[in-house]
């Protein structure tokens, strides 16, 4: 499909909102605490700007990552603002992948530089990538506030309001954006339409085999291409140029704008549907773990067969990977992390069992590659519960409102993500599926 490498300004929005909400946060503040709430926006900043760059690197071809790691340096540096900017920095590939590192910077070359630097490794559309960060059969929702830093992959995909995906977004029937979503990195469908409803934002190239609706200032930084009709209402915005089929034959606008113009679709639109797993069915007799209030359990290195895991208010699950070896789980029925309980890691630099907040505000989250956890019945994570780790779930994921996540989550059933929601990093199971 056509691309526009020169979007970047896709990143622009997201910027000057982070730059808004630190003039917000700087009302009534004085002296050391208005000095203490700039540094910690422009952290927040210099690490969006790198999660910018890693979804920037993951909508990018094979030839795209190749001239990157050809450039003098091997990276390229990109200004979102004045205030903001990525460098990206692309390894030479292996086995169709390619090693990436994002440093972001807020408030470049004055005296309050912040940085942070994150990597990733990406596999682009010209090879095959069956894991996403979530991935399901049939339909998976982001409910308000729900925040996946990944791509995200299923039979239908609906953001509600606020809700983000920092990252692509891949889908068979349909993708519905709400008021104020925001998608980083491209979207597309392989039979169903895409529709943008008021302020809803996707930063990357959008391809739709179906319709595609803007409603009132939602905004499309990148190009299109849509096998169906294009419409754009009051405010609507597409950053790039429109691919139609019809031509402008095909385009009905009532007040948006199209930067880069109207052309008829003249190659295949493609979209990849992430592959959902497969795993083997666990069967046969095995105990249930069940934890009351005050109960703990410690889990090591090594193989567990379960008929059921429940964690009761005030139960706490302790995950010793201080050994650097994989922990993995099979539960032939369900999951349930209810209200109160508790799950602690231990990693080999952790120094001691810690919740998943702390280990990832400690930059801890590679070891989440070591925790692989299958269950053929629905695994529910209740208020405020969490999760390091691989989960699959035969028949459903539920994750409840505050819910924290750092692993890869699929199932061939839904998968929801209630309000406030937050997959923090995408790691996958060295084991997994």
């Amino acid at each position: 499909m056509p691309r526009q490498t020169g979007a970047i300004l896709l990143y622009a929005l997201a910027a000057l909102l982070l730059l808004g909400a630190l003039a917000a946060a700087l009302l009534g503040l004085t002296g050391t605490v208005a000095t203490q709430a700039v540094h910690n926006n422009q952290g927040a900043q210099a690490r969006y700007a790198a999660s910018s760059a890693l979804s920037y690197a993951r909508a990018l071809t094979a030839a795209q990552l190749d001239a990157i790691h050809g450039a003098t340096g091997q990276s390229q540096t990109l200004t979102i603002t004045d205030a903001c900017r990525f460098t990206l920095t692309v390894a030479a590939p292996s086995a169709g992948s390619y090693a990436v590192s994002a440093l972001g910077t807020a408030a470049p070359g004055t005296p309050l530089e912040t940085n942070c630097r994150l990597t990733a490794t990406v596999t682009p559309p010209a090879a095959t990538n069956t894991a996403v960060a979530v991935n399901s059969g049939t339909n998976v929702a982001l409910e308000q506030y729900a925040t996946v830093n990944g791509d995200v992959s299923g039979k239908a995909v609906h953001l509600q309001n606020q809700a983000t995906v920092n990252g692509n977004v891949a889908a068979e029937t349909g993708i519905t954006l709400e008021q104020g979503d925001l998608v980083t990195g491209t979207a597309c469908t392989t039979s169903g339409d895409v529709h943008l409803q008021t302020g809803a934002r996707i930063n990357g190239n959008v391809a739709v085999h179906g319709n595609l609706t803007l409603e009132a200032d939602a905004q499309i930084a990148a190009d299109v291409s849509v096998t169906g009709t294009l419409t754009l209402k009051t405010g609507a915005r597409i950053g790039g140029t429109a691919y139609v089929k019809a031509g402008a034959a095909g385009v009905t606008n009532t007040g948006g704008t199209i930067a880069g113009g109207i052309e008829p679709l003249t190659s295949a639109v493609t979209c990849a549907l992430a592959a959902v797993p497969a795993p083997p069915v666990a069967s046969g007799t095995a105990p249930a773990l069940t934890l009351e209030s005050g109960k703990t359990q410690t889990l090591a290195h090594g193989s567990y067969t379960y008929e059921s895991i429940t964690l009761k208010n005030g139960s706490t699950l302790y995950l010793d990977l201080s050994a650097g070896l994989p922990i993995t789980l099979t539960v032939t029925g369900d999951v349930n992390l209810e209200d109160g309980s508790s799950l602690q890691i231990k990693t080999r630099t952790s120094g001691g069992y810690k919740s998943i907040r702390d280990l990832y505000a400690a930059g801890e989250i590679e070891s989440a590659s070591l925790v692989y956890l299958k269950a053929e019945g629905t695994v529910t994570l209740k208020y405020k519960q969490a999760w390091y780790g691989t989960l699959f779930a035969r028949t459903a994921l539920a994750f409840e409102q505050n819910v924290v996540l750092i692993g890869a989550y699929a199932s061939p059933g839904p998968v929801s993500l209630k309000t406030s929601v937050s997959l923090l990093a995408y790691v996958l199971a060295d084991t997994a599926w």
